[in-house]
Parts: structure tokens; sequence; C-alpha cells
């Protein structure tokens, strides 16, 4: 491949993007509006009468004006299962069979189906969800169900997997970082959107007609934003995976057979050149406590939030905000690295000083003003997750990435849970008493990650790819690479 191909791309390679940023905002949309109605039915079945339309616009009301705790006042206390069982993480759990199952299989039989399945499922949800506003049928076990069938068949973690997938096929090893910075852009943008949205959807629900209105139309949208994803990756979504048809034997026998699941497994631990294992078992539990510490502070963040202006709407402004800060701010840093042949390893430890130093200003000091400034400080912190699985890409053969990006599935699953556990249990006890703890926890795993992240990049180099820089197929040393070792580590 030419060098200079190498650094241009074209429209068309960032077609699966595209669809992936209308099925972010689809997902994260619905998420919101299925937690609403989760909410009123909750409502509704404290009581003892069958709900009618005045029950359900009562509900609905008691919904829209609840308000967090101010001042000193003590926060109702969570039980622990609410905490973990909630739809997200419902739908989160539910994954990770799919995943794991799909993902050894895609190296060998495509990856469209990792894309299709997802989408299947988040039509059924919104053709249920249609139904049940539209006839009032407002129960928990229903929203509970469609919950765990969309998360069955995938969901935004299968999904994401194969966009993984998708996009290390179709790139070499220094475009590969600016790809999965653009796709990491695509899910933050996408999560912005749907935040700036409810904004607008919200208020519209203060009765139970509108409810029915305005619940049934948005799902309606839905439903078609889903079907125009599905269509999508189904024609213009070209196939990734170069196999010659029927190589790997019967796509369906080799599915039932659990053939695959077993090279998920052993992904991780198996032997590779000049101790190529241990770095890959590292940068895994990168990517873990990185997520661990991202997504908890972003729980805790989000409470501090809405405790302090006690208006979901404000909160919800402030949230799309910082979402679109950090998307920006990240794909210019991804996109500067690369131009500047910064290494993988420097880009994940710039990340790791940005959290540090938000949690920091955190702690310290969290007036109005501060607020913003530390949102901006820390907008480089999504750079120690897409540093860390670019880093994998390049340690694993490339028929082995559906493996790779399953085990990424798993931890992505696993992180957000424990975050959730650990960091709104510790925020609850410490409410407007300590709460800076939640931050030096923050500080403390952070600081294990960037002392990770700096022996990998002493000791990482491009010779522990081995086999790899033989392949044709995937270009890796050029007049950069051979000054300095730009884009690749």
């Amino acid at each position: 491949m030419d060098p200079v191909a190498r650094m241009s791309f074209r429209c068309t390679d960032f077609c699966l993007e595209v669809f992936a940023l209308f099925f972010s905002v689809s997902q994260a949309t619905s998420a919101s509006l299925l937690q609403l109605l989760l909410e009123i039915s909750s409502c509704l079945s404290n009581d003892t009468t069958v709900p009618d339309s005045s029950a359900i616009a009562q509900c609905v009301a008691i919904v829209n004006n609840r308000t967090a705790p101010v001042g000193g006042q003590a926060e109702e206390a969570v039980p622990l299962q609410d905490i973990v069982f909630n739809l997200p993480t419902i739908s989160l759990m539910c994954s990770l069979l799919i995943c794991v199952l799909l993902g050894g299989w895609s190296d060998s039989h495509g990856r469209k189906p990792l894309f299709i399945l997802p989408i299947l499922g988040a039509l059924s949800k919104d053709i249920s969800s249609v139904v049940f506003v539209l006839t009032e049928f407002l129960y928990e076990g229903p929203i509970y169900a469609i919950t765990i069938v969309s998360g069955i068949l995938g969901g935004v973690n299968l999904f994401m997997a194969g966009a993984l997938c998708h996009v290390s096929d179709n790139s070499d090893h220094r475009t590969r970082t600016l790809r999965f910075g653009v796709l990491s852009f695509v899910f933050f943008v996408g999560g912005a959107i749907a935040t700036f949205f409810e904004k607008a959807w919200k208020p519209a629900m203060t009765s139970g007609t509108s409810l029915t209105m305005v619940g049934g139309g948005l799902f309606t949208v839905l439903m078609f934003v889903d079907l125009v994803c599905l269509i999508g990756v189904t024609v213009w979504v070209k196939e990734s995976l170069r196999v010659l048809p029927g190589y790997s034997g019967n796509p369906f026998q080799n599915f039932v057979s659990l053939h695959y699941a077993k090279k998920v497994l052993d992904v991780v631990y198996r032997r590779r050149n000049l101790n190529g294992r241990s770095f890959v078992i590292l940068l895994c539990l990168v990517f873990l406590l990185s997520r661990f510490v991202y997504c908890g502070e972003q729980e805790v963040w989000a409470e501090y939030l809405y405790g302090r202006f006690s208006w979901t709407h404000q909160t919800s402004l402030l949230l799309g905000l910082q979402f679109l800060c950090e998307a920006t701010l990240t794909l210019l840093a991804v996109c500067l690295a690369r131009k500047m042949g910064i290494q993988d390893s420097s880009l994940a430890i710039a990340g790791t000083l940005s959290f540090v130093a938000s949690s920091a200003l955190k702690a310290l000091s969290l007036s109005g003003s501060s607020i913003g400034f530390a949102v901006i400080i820390g907008a480089l912190s999504p750079l120690m997750t897409i540093a860390a699985l670019a880093l994998l890409s390049k340690l694993v053969q490339p028929e082995e990435m559906g493996c790779l990006f399953a085990n990424v599935a798993v931890l992505s699953v696993v992180a957000p849970v424990l975050a959730t556990v650990v960091y709104r249990e510790l925020f609850a006890a410490t409410w407007w008493k300590a709460s800076q703890l939640v931050y030096l926890l923050s500080i403390l795993v952070a600081t294990v990650v960037g002392l990770l992240l700096m022996y990998i990049r002493r000791n990482l180099h491009v010779g522990v790819l081995g086999i790899l820089l033989q392949e044709e197929k995937v270009p890796l040393l050029g007049s950069m690479d051979s000054v300095s070792g730009a884009a690749v580590f």
C-alpha cells in the first residue's frame, strides 16, 4: 500500500460510522423513554386500584416533579438490587453470551450479524414499546422483558464490538488509532444528541394523554431510525472479513457447536512472540480499570449535578455539553497525534493525566465556575480506552480480532457494573459530607493505570508484533515509522 494512500480516506470508509451515530442516538433515547415508563409503572404498582387514565396522569406528574435532595438533606437509601438491576445494566449483562458466541464466530463467517442482531433487538423493543404506550399497558414485567430480549440479541455492546472489528479489518496499524477515535467520537456525539433531545421531549409529558401521544410518536420515530440502520448496514456497509465462502465450514453448525467460544477465552492467554501475552493481559487490565473509573465518576457526577441544580433538564444540558466537549477534544487529540507521530501509549498517558487533573479539581473545589473547568480539563479522559484498544488490536493476529473484541465486550460489562456499585454506594455513604473520597478513589485507580501505561511505553516495541511485520496486508513500517515508531506504539 502506498504511504500516500494510507494517509487519506474516502467518504465510503465511514459508512458504518454514520449508521452507528443514528443507532447510538436511537438506543440512548429509547433507554431514557423506557426508564421513564418504568418509573411510571412502578408508581402505578403502588396503587391498589386498576390503572386508568387519571392514575397514569397522576403518576406522570409525580415522576416529572420528583426532585433530588438539596442542601444538607440526606439522600434516601437506594437498595443494592435497584442500583445493579437497572435497565441499561440488565441489557449489558444479557449481551454477554451472544458477544462471546459471535465474537470468534465472526472471525470466520463475517461481521454483518454483529450489526444486524442488535438492530433487530432494538426494532423488537421499539415495536413492543409502541404497543405498550398506545394501549396504556404500563407494567414493570413487560418492560423488563423487552429489555432482556433486546440485550440477548446484543444491544449496543455487540454493535460496538462489531464496529471495532470492522474498523480493525479496514485499517492498518498507522490509521487504526484514528479510526477508533472517530468511532468513539460518533458514540459520544450520539449520547450528546440524545441528551439534548431528552431536554426537549421530557417536559412535554405532563399528563396521560401527552404520554400516549409523545411516547408513542417517539417510539415510532425510533423504530423508523432503527429500520434505516438495518437497511444501511445490510446494503451499504460492506463485509470487512476477507474469507472464501464455505472455507470455514457451515456457519450454523459452527455456532451451535460452540466451536469458537473456546477461542474467545484463549485469545488473551495464548503464548505470543517476545512476551506479547503479558502486554495483552496488561492492556486488558488497563482497559478494565479505565472503564471502571470513567463510568464510576460519570455515575456520581450526574448525581452531583442533579443534587446541585435540582432540575433534570438543566442537568441534561450540562451532561450533553460534557459529552460534546469530550467527543470534540478527543477527536482533535487523536488527529493531532497521528499527524505528529505520537505513540499510542503516550496518548493513553495524556488521557490518564487529564482524568487525574479533573478528579483533583472536583475533589478540591466544586463551585459553579469550577464545574466548567473540570469538564474541559477531563475532556481527554476517553483517550485512555481508545489508545488501549488500539494497542491491543496491534498485538493480536488479524484473524483474532473478533475474539479480542468479544473479550473487550465482556470487560465493557464488568467495568460499569462494578463502578456503579462501588461509586454509588460510596457516594451515598458520603453524601454532602466527604464526597471527595469518591474522587480520591478515582485518582488512586487512575494512578495505577498511569504506572501500567508507563511500563508498557518503556518496554513495548515493534518487535513484539513478531510475524505481523512480515504480512503485506498489514503494512506497518514506513519512512516515518523507521525514524520514530510513530502511530505504532
